[in-house]
This record gives structure tokens, sequence and C-alpha cells, in this order.
């Protein structure tokens, strides 16, 4: 049996509740090939190593090495409380570690030393962090934490030599206790992420600070940094150092903040910051932090928009008074690498900013909406507008529209726009003020689109308006590159157009139609299909669908069934 053991190189155990342990201390030794270990939905494993009975003396002091183990998964262990016990476990060659699901689990060995840890508003405590000193990660590059309800601190100061000096990736995710990653009150010696590359915290609400500044200053390789859904007040922690701090970026590309009410400083003090390779910025919901200034301006902001702007090729941000001022002193050419933008929160007073915003976007691919409160995209029918020269170059390079939760919106495209003629994608998702989606005289311009998905609009009745100046019987609408059409949870859709109107799709392979109770037919008029040979169910190709010869009697079959 030793011998098997030796040879061992990968162990995965699955849904062994009967399990409280996995093997006993005397065993680890055995372990000497040992390359993968996932454990995963034992209901009542308790820890992974026991401390075995026949250990006497200088035995009792454990010291536990996995010498060639690189990847490790502990998922969906609800009564974990400890991976093993002793006074050393190492783990030299572990590149990856998965710890998802463990609602118990509040350190990796039992009886670390607690930490003080004493943030705002909240009364100074003793937490006992997930790593310490006993766990020994040289070569971790991958740290996944997710729904570990337990868990209150990641780390300390007081790690062995080099342990996760290497680490390249952080997530951290429905951890709902978390206080913080690294306290910013410890006096001990502080290690560094001088290798992270990629940092995410995601709907912990509890948190208040992610590390000290004497970390933050350090972070020269960061790449992206996400952090979503928490009860950030600051995003470093505010420590004793000489001087003004200095974060210099010169790695970052993409910064994420995104739904974060309680989020007051980036560093709370006075500070520089650098950003020069930053592509990707998006900042949603987050109210209480200023978050863009112009330069030369005297209250502290997140960031100067002249000196971010240039480098863009990704903005997403809230449409305020303030961001919108700021917006509208940015010339022109300052936009130039802008290919993706996002506004969250127009209303129809903003709808002016929006226009004269996105005439200046020469080169925008794709444009996101998301709750905003305004009756009409673009509403500025028998204005000027239409018969201004710029509007041929408007929008003219724009691929991607994308709309969602947008509840008031009550027209999409209700005429034929000439600054939509390039679109090749359109998302519209739980827009419930919606009854159709695109008017006839618009859908014939959409000469280039190649996908239009429609899901979780309450009243959307048909994709295709009718129009009632249009003859129905002598007119064809001709979709040549449209290749997929996917209809989701549309309760009260009743056809794709009602109106007698002739429709050719090209290119149509892929159709999608799910949850549309209401859908009894797909057209009225005339209807060609040539390269469409099934309809799916499902999003997941060829798991489930229909096929009745044609898209016309496929959808009546599908009817037939829900109504049976």
């Amino acid at each position: 049996m030793s011998s098997n053991i030796q040879c061992l190189k990968s162990l995965t155990v699955e849904e062994c509740n009967g399990l409280k342990f996995l093997f006993s201390s005397s065993m680890v030794k055995s372990f000497v090939q040992l390359q993968k270990l996932v454990i995963c939905n034992c209901k009542s494993m308790e820890t992974v190593i026991f401390e075995s009975g026949e250990l006497e003396g200088a035995d009792k002091i454990i010291q536990m090495n996995f010498p060639k183990l690189f990847y490790l998964k502990l998922q969906g262990l609800p009564k974990l409380t400890r991976f093993g016990i002793g006074n050393l476990v190492q783990f030299p060659t572990l590149n990856e570690l998965h710890i998802e699901i463990c609602s118990s689990l509040k350190t990796f060995f039992p009886n670390s030393s607690s930490v003080e840890v004493s943030l705002e508003n909240i009364l100074t405590t003793n937490i006992e962090p997930l790593f310490d000193e006993k766990v020994d990660l040289p070569g971790l590059e991958k740290l996944i934490l997710l729904h570990l309800d337990n868990l209150q601190l990641i780390w300390h100061n007081q790690l062995r030599g080099d342990s996760f000096c290497k680490l390249k990736e952080v997530r951290v995710e429905f951890c709902e206790n978390l206080v913080t990653i690294v306290p910013s009150s410890s006096t001990q010696r502080l290690f560094t992420f001088q290798n992270l590359e990629t940092l995410t915290v995601d709907n912990c609400w509890n948190i208040k600070s992610l590390f000290p500044v004497s970390i933050a200053t350090n972070l020269l390789q960061l790449k992206q940094l996400t952090l979503r859904y928490c009860g950030l007040e600051e995003i470093f922690g505010k420590q004793e150092v000489d001087g003004t701090p200095r974060f210099l970026f010169p790695q970052l590309t993409r910064l994420k903040l995104s739904m974060l009410p309680e989020l007051k400083y980036f560093y709370m003090g006075s500070y520089t910051a650098e950003w020069p390779m930053l592509k990707e910025l998006l900042v949603y919901g987050c109210k209480k932090i200023k978050v863009y200034a112009l330069d030369g301006k005297s209250q502290p902001a997140l960031f100067w928009f002249e000196k971010v702007i240039p480098n863009l090729e990704t903005l997403g941000l809230n449409a305020d008074n303030e961001t919108s001022s700021c917006l509208d002193h940015i010339p022109a050419w300052s936009f130039g690498k802008l290919k993706h933008l996002g506004l969250q929160s127009l209303d129809d007073y903003s709808v002016g900013f929006q226009f004269g915003l996105l005439q200046k976007l020469h080169n925008l691919q794709t444009f996101y909406l998301c709750d905003c409160t305004f009756q009409e995209l673009l509403p500025f029918e028998g204005c000027t507008w239409k018969q201004n020269s710029q509007m041929k170059t408007f929008l003219q390079n724009l691929q991607t529209l994308w709309v969602e939760r947008c509840h008031r919106l009550t027209s999409l495209m209700s005429s034929s726009y000439i600054c939509f003629k390039n679109i090749k994608h359109l998302t519209v998702n739980c827009c419930n003020g919606l009854a159709n989606i695109l008017a006839y005289s618009a859908a014939r311009t959409l000469v280039q689109i190649r996908t239009i998905k429609i899901r979780e609009c309450e009243l959307v009745t048909e994709v295709i308006a009718t129009e009632s100046e249009i003859e129905p019987t002598k007119e064809e609408i001709v979709f040549n590159q449209l290749e997929t059409l996917e209809l989701h949870c549309l309760k009260s859709l009743t056809s794709f157009c009602s109106a007698n109107y002739a429709f050719r799709f090209t290119c149509l392979e892929q159709v999608i139609v799910s949850q549309c109770p209401n859908l009894k037919i797909f057209s009225h008029g005339g209807l060609s299909t040539p390269k469409l040979k099934k309809v799916q169910l499902t999003k997941i190709i060829d798991v489930e669908y229909i096929w009745k010869g044609d898209l016309n009697s496929t959808i009546q079959h599908m009817c037939g069934i829900c109504m049976s």
C-alpha cells in the first residue's frame, strides 16, 4: 500500500459524505509524487489531515511536505475548519490554490496567532488570518477564495521567508465577513505583492480596506484591479509613512470600481497617483467619492480626465452633472483611442450630454447603456441634427449596441438612423417599457447586423414594429449577414413581426427561443431561411432543439407543446 501511495500523482475525492478526514499526518511523507489534489462536496469532512496517534516525542512536532504538489482544490466542504495540524506545512511547488464554499473555514492551520485589527467604525478586535508563518507557499501564483463565510482576514505579516512572493492572481468573492486582506494596524515587517498582476474582490460587504499603503506603493506589476459590490470605505489603508505616498501603477491597464456605495477615499490623506498604461476605466455606483476632475481643480479626485482620457480604449461611467461638465471640456482629439463606451443612469436631462459626447467619438465600436431613465435612445427626431453634415460620420464605426435595464425606454429605433447602419451586434436586456425593438424602416438599414439578442423584456410583443405607411405585400426586409437570433424570456412576444412583411435571412444558422409562452408564429409574410436547420431551446448548442421543416412550422409546433 505504501509503495502504491508513493507513486500516486493525482487524487480526487468527491461526494464522500462519511469522511471526516482524508489521511493521517504520518501518511503525508508518502505523497512524494502527488501533483494534484482535489476534494469536493464531502459534507462531513472537518480536516484534510488529522494527527496520527502513533506519533510520539519529537515526532509530535509535525512538519509536513508535499514536494511536488502543483494544484490543490478544496470545494463544497461545509464542516471543514482546517487543512491540518502541525508546526509547518510546505508546498514548495504549489502553483494554484482554490478554496471554495467552505463556510466553516477560518484559518488554514489551527492555533494561528491572532492579529489586532482596528478600522474606522469597527472596534479593535483580534482575528485569525487564513495564512501565517506555518504555511510555506513560495511558488504559489494563483489564489482563489470563494464563499468562505467565516473568513475575516487573509494574511498578516508573519509569513515564512519567501512565501507568496510569486503570487500573480488573487480572486476573493462572496466572503461576507472579510474585514481586510492585510491589516494596516500591524507593526510587523510587511511583505509585498511585487509580482501581483490581477486582483479581484467581489461581493465582500464587510471589507473596509484592501491593504496598507506600504503594500500599495509596491504594486509595480499590477495589470488588472476589479472591486465590485463591496463595503469598502478606502481602497488602501492609512499608515504612518515618510512624506506623501506615491502610487505608481506602471503596468495597470484595467481598473473597474462598481457598486461601492461606502467608498470615500482611494487613500485617506495626501498622495499622488500615476496610471500611464491605463486603457480600460470603469467606475459605476461610487457616489461618495469624487471620481473625476479637471486638472487645476483644487478638490482632490481619483482621476484627472486630461491625463487618463487620451490613452483610454474603454470608458464606463455614471452620467452625473460633475462628470458631464468635466467631459464637456475635453477636446475631441483626446478621445481618438476610445473604442468602447458605457453610460449608466442617464435621464432625459442628460441626453444633450450623451449626444455631445458621442459626436466626439469618431472611432467608437461598442456603446453600452444601463439603468437609464430616458424614453428614447436618440430623442432628436425633427431637430437640426438630422440635417447636420456631421451626421454622415456620426457613430460610423459603431458595431455593437447593448441596452440593459432601461425600463422607461419606449422606443429603441423608431425610425431610420444612419448612424446605426454598420451595427453588427444588437443586445437588449430587461427593458420593460419596450413594446417592440425596431421600426420597419430602421430594420432595413441594418445591413451589417450579425447577431440580435432580446432577453427578459416583459412588454415586447414583436421585434419588428409595423409602420402604417408601409404597404406590407410590396416590401421585403433582407438580413444578409444575420447569423444568430436569440429570443429569451419574452412573455408577451407573439411573433417576430405581426405585419405581412416578407423576410429573407440568407445566413441565419442559429435561432434560440426559450421561455416565450405566447409566441405562436414567427412571421405572417414570406419567410426564407435557407441555412437554418433547427431551433435551439437552450443556449447550449446541440443539447435540445426542434425542427419541423421550416421556421414558422417549428414555432407553431413549440406553441402546441407549451399549450398541451
